[in-house]
């Protein structure tokens, strides 16, 4: 076998939208998870509602993942509110940014196993 062709059919099965059902998915949800897991950190903290209220969905093309109270998106925006021990607005870009280089490890470990 020529070094390189798993790689190359990983990709073409990506790009032709085959990959076996469910591991792209998978994946992504896995990824999702360590967002919400690591902005559980950030999150401003009063009663803990907006904590607890973390919700993943799937949609067309991949997963939505994020809180759901009607307050999350404000507290999320709003960096003149003062916010004690570490918590903190932007609680879930901060950890999107941070962990995006692992994205494509929480997916390929789903269709690896899926290709085996």
């Amino acid at each position: 076998m020529i070094k390189g062709t798993k790689e190359v059919k990983v990709n073409m099965l990506l790009l032709k939208g085959v990959v076996i059902p469910g591991a792209t998915k998978k994946g992504l949800e896995a990824f999702a998870n360590r967002v919400l897991r690591d902005s559980k950190t950030q999150v401003p903290l009063d009663r803990g509602d907006l904590q607890r209220s973390t919700k993943t969905e799937d949609i067309k093309g991949g997963i939505r993942a994020g809180y759901d109270v009607k307050y999350a998106a404000r507290q999320h925006e709003e960096l003149r509110w003062n916010h004690k021990n570490g918590r903190k607005a932007k609680y879930l870009e901060d950890p999107l940014k941070q962990n995006t280089r692992k994205m494509p490890k929480d997916v390929g470990i789903f269709i690896k196993r899926k290709l085996k």
